[in-house]
């Protein structure tokens, strides 16, 4: 149950998160959330499609594994990426649709395994995995928006790779004023 709210933990971080994510770490528009909501709801529907299959031939524990596996991928996929480059589009959300796939895989095969714990109290389990998911997500959602919105991320908009060629165009701006 805990697996299971973290890793909507992790989807719920960049919801609630959206608006310092897009306009200062995106550095777009506030009409351009669809870069950040279009690549997690399309994972969410990609994991979705495939679950039940990999359910049925690999069996609950292995789908949630690699579901996981997936979502684990993803997060490290995400922070090599930030510490490398700077925030483009749409390499910074590539992997966010990884994570939501990864996450979405794993959720209908998680539900399973903790309702099949309690087989003669399958409604309670639900519940308290709902609940459990959504403490998670109110948790996340009211603690870590103030704590964002305080970060500004000053990268710039180009790549890194050309740090020589902007200082030298600075050095030539001083020359001729």
């Amino acid at each position: 149950m805990l697996a299971n709210g973290c890793a909507f933990g992790g989807f719920t971080l960049y919801i609630s998160c959206a608006a310092n994510f897009v306009m200062h770490v995106l550095h777009q528009p506030d009409t351009a959330f669809g870069w950040l909501f279009v690549p997690l709801i399309a994972g969410v529907i990609a994991g979705s499609a495939p679950s039940a299959r990999f359910a049925e031939r690999l069996g609950n524990r292995a789908t949630v594994r690699v579901g996981l596996s997936v979502t684990a991928l993803a997060a490290v996929a995400n922070l090599g990426y930030s510490v490398l480059h700077a925030a483009t589009l749409p390499w910074t959300v590539m992997s966010l649709a990884l994570y939501a796939f990864g996450m979405a895989l794993a959720m209908p095969a998680m539900s399973s395994i903790a309702q099949a714990n309690l087989p003669t109290m399958r409604g309670m389990a639900a519940s308290l995995q709902n609940f459990v998911q959504m403490f998670i997500f109110a948790l996340i959602a009211s603690c870590a928006p103030p704590f964002v919105s305080t970060i500004r991320c000053e990268w710039p908009r180009a790549s890194p790779s050309r740090p020589r060629a902007a200082s030298r165009a600075r050095a030539r701006a001083s020359r001729l004023v």
